[in-house]
Order: structure tokens, then C-alpha cells, then sequence
């Protein structure tokens, strides 16, 4: 799902400089905080269109394939619209990496609801899974699906706390053992050499953790 997105009820048109480009009514608009955008101070949160981009996913980064790729992930260009007064009405649009350089620069547009809600389900192909692995010694694999494509990743940085993407039971550790990997309570039960099993429980609990997915830079 997407935690924060908007869904406009009417066509929004921008103005660009090779014609108008219009986000289509009922389209999500995931919400997006947005950084160095000309003419604007701090970090704005913005909701723009979320297309599918074509940066290979065996990019080498030394921060950790996954942000290496978000930075590189506006190639194909996407538009954004912003609500500049906190009134729930987007104001004022743009484009990112398409048409020329005003393009980039926010805009009026003809006043738009926004209609922003929390978790609204995304498009197929998304998904995040938590994979087991090993036997003498138990281990996690964090697995990221965006838009049917894997995320190859070492580590991630969100809601204040950095994952790696294999996490393992520590040498030497007794068992009930528990562990959270990526938000997600887990108590190892017992491990069965022979038999090469692990029994694992899965602890209830409410947190609700992000996946990073687009870092906008003009």
C-alpha cells in the first residue's frame, strides 16, 4: 500500500511547454517529499504520478543498491502537484525530468481536492516478504517486489531505523529466541539439526513499517 497518497476526482491539468499534460481523474498520487524544487523553501510534500522506470537493477552503489536506484529513478519523467496553503486543494503543478527547464518550476493549476488518505492499496507486484534461510543457525531475508521487479538491496533507512537486508540469529543464542526484522515480530522456537527444521511464531503486533521508493532531486 501506499501510506500516504492522493486520488483528485477531476482531470488536473499542467501547462507545459510542449502542451498540457493532464493527470487523469481518479489517478494515485503517492505522496512524495520533495527536495531542492526551484523556487520553494524546506522539503514540500507533493503527490505525483508513479510510473514504472527502466534503471537496471544490478546498479553497484556504495550506499546500498536500493537508494542508489531511488536517486536514479525519475528518468522516464513524472508530474507532481502541490498543495501550497494546507487548505486540502493542490494549487500549483510541475513536471520532473520532461519538458524544459520552466517546466520544472511550480506553477498554478485550477484549484484540485486532493482527497489524501492513508493506506490505499497500490498496483500489483508490490510486496515485501520475509524469507528463511539456514538450519544450524537461522537467518532472515528481507525480499522487495516494486511493480513486479526486485529490489537487490544491502541496507534500508526508514522510520528511524536501519535494516540490513540478512539478518541472522546471533552464535550461541538460546531458544525461544526473538528477533524484529523489518517491523516484524518473530520468535524462534526451536531448531532441529537432524531434521533441519525451524519452528518460528510470529509475535502480534501493530507497527506498520515504510519501503522507500522515489527520491525526488531537480
Amino acid at each position: 500500500m501506499w501510506s500516504v497518497s492522493a486520488r483528485p476526482e477531476v482531470d488536473v491539468t499542467l501547462e507545459g511547454t510542449a502542451g498540457p499534460v493532464t493527470i487523469a481523474a481518479g489517478t494515485l498520487l503517492p505522496a512524495v517529499e520533495l527536495f531542492g524544487v526551484r523556487g520553494m523553501k524546506g522539503h514540500p510534500t507533493g503527490y505525483c504520478t508513479a510510473e514504472r522506470k527502466t534503471i537496471p537493477d544490478e546498479t553497484p552503489s556504495p550506499l546500498g543498491g536500493l537508494l542508489f536506484k531511488i536517486e536514479r529513478s525519475l528518468e522516464d519523467g513524472r508530474a507532481c502537484i502541490l498543495d501550497t496553503n494546507a487548505d486540502g486543494m493542490a494549487d500549483q503543478g510541475f513536471l520532473i525530468d520532461k519538458g524544459s527547464a520552466s517546466d520544472r518550476m511550480p506553477r498554478p493549476i485550477k484549484p484540485v481536492a486532493l482527497n489524501v488518505a492513508s493506506l490505499r492499496e497500490r498496483e500489483t507486484g508490490n510486496r515485501v516478504t520475509i524469507e528463511v534461510f539456514g538450519s544450524s543457525r537461522p537467518g532472515f531475508l528481507i525480499a522487495i517486489k516494486d511493480q513486479g521487479r526486485s529490489r537487490h538491496f544491502d541496507t534500508i533507512n526508514a522510520d528511524g531505523v536501519i535494516d540490513e537486508s540478512i539478518q541472522k540469529v546471533p552464535k550461541g543464542a538460546t531458544y525461544p529466541y526473538d528477533m524484529v526484522v523489518y517491523g516484524a515480530k518473530l520468535r524462534i522456537l526451536a531448531v532441529d539439526l537432524k531434521a533441519r527444521t525451524i519452528t518460528i511464531e510470529t509475535v502480534i503486533n501493530e507497527t506498520l513499517r515504510t519501503v522507500p521508493t522515489y527520491l525526488i532531486q531537480q
